[in-house]
């Protein structure tokens, strides 16, 4: 839509006779744009061969260095990813609770560059292959004109042009989700979709069943197909899959919420037969997946604090490592890992001896949430991290 409400609209019962027509008829003039997405990237992303950028060795004393902020009100940076033009920051106001959502990137210089704002409450992740990128839509925004006659709402993941070009216009729509929290890029190039969904013969936020559902696209000019409904398409309560990592066995590692708390899971053959196994060892949010060599570790978020598990048996089953108190993300390079732990840089070789690289910085400091977690990259040779309350990106050197 052109104009979208900027709340979501939670009361139809309000918007009643006269009052209900005139609102029908003032948004009726601004009519609907077509999406248009750019039909080059999946060609992109099945053909491309990703590469490991080495990571330039971090110095014992190396310090935090703020190289810019994102503009106000988009100081909840919630994820980072490297592009050959530069530096990509999802970012909200507040995720699931605030609309607004913008993507940035830094090509140097004391500010970013704005490559798309949006109505919707949130971008919790951002992947990049090579200058494409891939943007789930947390929570879309509330169209009342297409809800009075469709009954349903949509979600959505942006796509942009191999050149990292990126409108509102350019998403693929996946039918009947509420939420969409990740993408992940599977071994043969499609892309699969995490989301809080609801039945398709259901009207949104009236019916009871709200399944985790695992969406994968199938090809342009259609919307994205429904792979797999969790625990099943009629699940009463609240199920979302949420954070996802792709194995190079074909598999996909999935955070989830239910009734009966947060927790992960394995699917295996996620396009085709999807199955579904609990992982062992994870019972709070997962924040981040990360492969280490043959290794998975996750951050997990608990009542308690954060954790970083580790998996060695291809996430089946994860244990908890001696780290740092409050691990927030990490980057693997090679056989090194590096930590981000309560505003610190730490390192390791061997999983077990940490050493402090960069000193805690405030603005980088973990504050608790089942969603969003400071995120850490590497780009152009240098570690990065960003604050989801500041805003303020940083480099170690």
């Amino acid at each position: 839509m052109v104009n979208p409400l900027p709340r979501r609209w939670l009361a139809a019962s309000a918007l009643t006779g006269s009052a209900l027509a005139l609102r029908l008829a003032a948004l009726a003039q601004t009519g609907c744009l077509p999406l248009r997405t750019d039909a080059a990237w999946r060609t992109t992303l099945r053909a491309r061969v990703e590469t490991i950028e080495h990571v330039a060795l971090v110095p014992e004393r190396a310090r935090w260095i703020r190289r810019f902020a994102l503009p106000s009100p988009f100081t909840q940076a919630c994820d980072l990813a490297s592009t050959p033009r530069g530096l990509v920051v999802a970012s909200s106001i507040d995720a699931l609770g605030v609309d607004g959502a913008a993507l940035h990137r830094w090509e140097g210089g004391p500010t970013p560059r704005e490559l798309l704002r949006w109505d919707g409450q949130g971008f919790l992740r951002v992947h990049a292959w090579g200058d494409t990128l891939v943007v789930p839509d947390a929570d879309a925004p509330f169209h009342l004109l297409p809800f009075v006659f469709d009954l349903d709402v949509d979600g959505y993941v942006f796509v942009s042009s191999p050149d990292g070009a990126l409108t509102d216009r350019q998403r693929e729509v996946l039918p009947a989700a509420y939420h969409v929290f990740d993408a992940a890029r599977l071994a043969d190039g499609r892309l699969v979709a995490s989301t809080g969904a609801y039945s398709p013969s259901a009207i949104a936020y009236v019916g009871e069943g709200a399944p985790a559902v695992l969406f994968v696209d199938d090809g342009a000019g259609r919307p994205w197909r429904r792979a797999l409904e969790h625990p099943s398409p009629d699940a009463r309560g609240v199920h979302r899959f949420t954070f996802l990592l792709a194995l190079p066995d074909g598999a996909l590692l999935a955070g989830t919420e239910s009734p009966r708390g947060p927790g992960a899971v394995r699917i295996d053959a996620p396009t085709t037969t999807p199955t579904v196994h609990p992982i062992e060892g994870i019972h709070g949010h997962v924040l981040r997946w990360a492969p280490w060599g043959a290794a998975v570790l996750a951050v997990v978020q608990t009542g308690s604090g954060t954790a970083l598990l580790r998996s060695d048996d291809g996430g089946r089953r994860f244990t908890a490592m001696a780290v740092p108190p409050e691990p927030e993300s990490v980057a693997a390079v090679g056989a090194a890992l590096y930590l981000l732990a309560d505003g610190a840089l730490y390192s390791t070789d061997d999983g077990v001896t940490f050493a402090e690289r960069a000193p805690r910085v405030e603005a980088l400091a973990h504050r608790p949430s089942s969603l969003v977690g400071a995120p850490l990259v590497v780009h152009r040779g240098s570690l990065w991290a960003a604050s989801t309350r500041t805003g303020e990106v940083f480099e170690a050197r």
